[in-house]
């Protein structure tokens, strides 16, 4: 990893970087274009707000010139009006001198500001021709103010020697005054044009600019595309390209596929990295190949009946034992469906949703003892994953476990129950017939003189004899009683539901049999002792110690009879 990194160089991050900064640097370009040309439009701008200035100067100085000629007409009146007062009219005539000289001097300095403004040569003819006139009416004014002296010294009316001064002056006042108006609507006109044509021209520069800017960035533009295009089709496109068909290969299942590495940049760190990664998911998938091959060579060869489901309940595995047990074929299983694996969907749908919980295990199908176990299959979120069967032929641990059983419950020579399975049976008789108020007997028998047979024959002749009178019981008895071997030549015989009328009757059958039976040409009597529950006995074991007692009693009474507990002898 260590060399990789000190190999590694950035390609696709240069390439990010490198193209934005061309784009940059031509809007870079164009900007700093944009700012050399308006240093140059701002003095072109100053320029023009110094013409601006000055035609403003001009327009003010024009309306200067119309307050004085205003000022210098009213004085002239007032001075008319107030000629018989020579103080009031000598002061008159000095404030219409005054104002007159304030003419003068704004309309010598007019040429000097209009001069720079490029105006019409007729606007300053204008300003002339003003001057002049307003120098010939001062003298109409003083004209006129000695024919009012003449008319009053004649002894005129004030008002017919104002009237008579008048004409003198008569509309050379307005003549000037819309003279000055017209000359100045001229300059505001001319001023005007002079903001027009500088928005025009700042319009005009304005468009060029942005003209100017897109050209060079289109220039620009389209010389990034062809060296974008090669450099993103060489460095990216084409590695993206061989790393997707790689990536399709491995998702067929070729995962011995590789890109190979061309360089150190990004794309090619990813090739590396998935070049790593496949040969991960080839190892990985090798070693569960290798583990599916023992799972699957387990599965096929075990002796057990394995089925198994998918999430859907479809069935996804079935190994051959499970044909064989369930005599089905895989096809026949798969159509059928896993709830009748044994034919019974109740059963098989109470044992999942049971998990099994008191429902039996060993079922019998097909003459087969089967021990069953099926279960669902939940992943760590709780989701059924499918679920699962197993099955194992037990039929003949069953027959070897009732052979043991029968081994261990037997007696070996006379095939009969032996003591220990006696005293189970009569447990769980007495705890019956007490807990149903039930009743039961209880028969003891011994063989008379059975050692005389052992002295006088041998022990075969006394094993033969014990068979023969254990034959008796068994042809005797009912299905539902229990011969046993109590021990030596004791027998006995457990009666359940049986009262005390049934045990007398088949005491006495018993004796009878026994008696007609001949073993080997010899005859055999037996004694036998009866006792009867609820009549005696509290217990199981002193309802079997008082049959015991009585047959004592009856081999006291002489042998070959029968004596019931709890009766009197006779």
């Amino acid at each position: 990893m260590s060399a990789t990194a000190n190999t590694f160089k950035p390609k696709l991050f240069l390439l990010i970087l490198v193209m934005p900064g061309i784009l940059w640097f031509a809007v870079l370009a164009a900007g700093m274009q944009g700012l050399l040309s308006i240093r140059d439009n701002q003095a072109v701008a100053h320029q023009d707000r110094e013409l601006l200035k000055l035609g403003t100067q001009a327009i003010d100085h024009i309306r200067e010139a119309q307050f004085h000629f205003k000022s210098q007409v009213q004085h002239w009146k007032n001075m008319l009006l107030r000629g018989q007062d020579v103080t009031q009219r000598n002061l008159h005539l000095q404030r219409m001198e005054q104002e007159e000289q304030q003419v003068q001097e704004v309309l010598q300095q007019l040429p000097s500001l209009l001069q720079p403004l490029g105006l019409d040569p007729n606007i300053l003819q204008q300003v002339a021709s003003l001057q002049q006139q307003h120098r010939a009416l001062g003298l109409h004014y003083r004209s006129a103010l000695r024919v009012y002296n003449d008319s009053l010294q004649k002894q005129s009316a004030a008002h017919t020697a104002a009237m008579a001064a008048d004409k003198v002056v008569f509309g050379q006042d307005t003549l000037t005054s819309d003279n000055t108006d017209q000359l100045a609507v001229a300059i505001v006109q001319q001023v005007q044009q002079l903001v027009m044509n500088a928005a025009e021209r700042d319009d005009r520069w304005f468009s060029r600019q942005i003209t100017y800017a897109a050209w060079i960035l289109a220039a620009f533009i389209l010389l990034i595309l062809p060296v974008a295009f090669f450099t993103v089709r060489r460095h990216v496109i084409q590695p993206i390209t061989l790393m997707t068909d790689a990536i399709e290969q491995v998702a067929q299942g070729n995962l011995q596929q590789q890109v190979a590495a061309q360089s150190m940049d990004e794309l090619s760190r990813m090739g590396l990295a998935f070049n790593h990664m496949a040969s991960e998911l080839n190892r990985i998938h090798s070693g569960l190949q290798s583990e599916r091959d023992k799972l699957t060579t387990i599965i096929v060869a075990a002796q057990e009946g394995i089925v198994i489901t998918d999430r859907l309940g479809n069935i996804a595995l079935i190994n051959p034992a499970a044909e064989r047990l369930l005599e089905k074929s895989a096809e026949q299983i798969t159509r059928e469906g896993f709830l009748n694996l044994l034919d019974d969907p109740d059963y098989l749908h109470a044992y999942l949703n049971q998990s099994g919980i008191e429902i039996p295990s060993t079922v019998v199908y097909h003459n087969r003892v089967l021990s069953f176990y099926a279960a669902t299959i939940h992943d760590p979120d709780g989701q059924a994953i499918g679920s699962a069967a197993l099955m194992r032929d037990i039929t003949e641990e069953k027959r070897l476990e009732k052979q043991l059983r029968d081994l261990s419950n037997t007696d070996s020579l006379t095939s009969l129950n032996n003591r220990r399975r006696m005293e189970e049976i009569l447990s769980e008789e007495f705890s019956r017939a007490k807990r149903y108020k039930l009743p039961l007997s209880i028969l003891m028998l011994d063989v008379d003189h059975f050692k005389r047979f052992n002295d006088q024959h041998g022990h075969d002749q006394g094993d033969r004899v014990l068979q023969a009178v254990a034959r008796v019981m068994h042809n005797t008895c009912r299905d539902v009683d229990s011969p046993c071997r109590y021990g030596g030549e004791e027998f006995c015989l457990i009666l359940p539901s049986t009262a005390l009328e049934g045990a007398d009757r088949m005491a006495e059958r018993l004796r009878y049999n026994v008696e007609q039976h001949r073993v080997d040409g010899l005859q055999v009597t037996i004694s036998i002792g009866v006792a009867v529950f609820p009549l005696v006995g509290e217990t199981a074991e002193s309802l079997k110690k008082l049959a015991d007692e009585a047959l004592y009693q009856a081999k006291h009474a002489g042998r070959n009879c029968y004596r019931i507990a709890g009766q009197p002898l006779t």
